[in-house]
């Protein structure tokens, strides 16, 4: 949503409006799709660039998706990691392509239609691209 703390056109900080907005905090942090819209010369949509704080990292994602839903762990807490500690809320992002919720119940939104008739085949792109810097 541009001009709204959801607009991420240019680079920010996850945490720069984090639980900021009324959506942000009836959900704990990011719980969100957003609807993508530009496609490189392959057809599949650049979506999301999450770069290390320290520069020294990134993940690139690009899918044939109509979206991508952002979950940044809103209720990890208690939950136990692989050693001995234990996790805290929002200590992990999630970054899942998909179609629109509620896409079978609203067939308005024909290009983002979520059916497979019988015998049609389903197949979707979904790059994670890490990139050392």
């Amino acid at each position: 949503m541009r001009g709204t703390r959801f607009d991420s056109i240019q680079e920010k900080l996850i945490k720069q409006d984090f639980l900021s907005e009324i959506q942000l905090q009836n959900k704990s942090g990011y719980d969100h799709s957003f609807l993508l819209n530009e496609e490189d010369q392959e057809g599949k949509k650049v979506v999301l660039t999450l770069t290390a704080s320290d520069r020294s990292l990134q993940l690139k994602v690009s899918t044939n998706k109509p979206t991508i839903f952002v979950y940044t762990g809103n209720f990890l807490q208690g939950t136990p990691e692989r050693g001995k500690e234990i996790y805290e809320n929002n200590a992990g992002i999630a970054l899942e392509t998909q179609y629109l919720p509620g896409s079978p119940n609203n067939l308005q939104w024909p290009q983002h239609s979520s059916f497979l008739q019988p015998a049609q085949s389903y197949q979707s792109i979904t790059r994670y691209c890490f990139v050392i810097l």
